[in-house]
Order: C-alpha cells, then structure tokens, then sequence
C-alpha cells in the first residue's frame, strides 16, 4: 500500500509501478471498503494525506 503524501509521491510510486508491470489500485476515503482492494495491485490510498481540495477554477472546469 502507498500513502502518499504529493504528487511527487504518487508520480515516484507510479513510475515504480510501471518499471515492474505492478497494477495500480487508486482509493480514496470511502471506495473500496467492501473488499475490492483485496486483489493484486499496488493500493493508493488517497484518504489519509492527499484528502482535500486545494482550488476550483469553475470557469476552467477543474479543480486540483
């Protein structure tokens, strides 16, 4: 499982991921609670550092 905690986390852990042909599983708080993560993949579990939003631009149509 990766808890992480910025983007650069997520892109190092992805870049693993693929260097090893791993599956990757994104979970945030509240998905997968009814065993669907228990497969084999890499868990990203969003829910503990990577939980809030920083800005929406409605005009752009995004929000990061």
């Amino acid at each position: 499982m990766v808890l992480p905690k910025d983007a650069a986390d997520v892109e190092a852990a992805l870049a693993a991921c693929r260097a090893v042909g791993a599956a990757v599983l994104p979970r945030g708080a509240g998905t997968s609670l009814a065993g669907q993560c228990a497969n084999v993949a890499v868990v990203f579990d969003f829910s503990r550092y990577m939980n809030k939003l920083d800005s929406i631009d409605a005009a752009a149509g995004w929000r990061a």
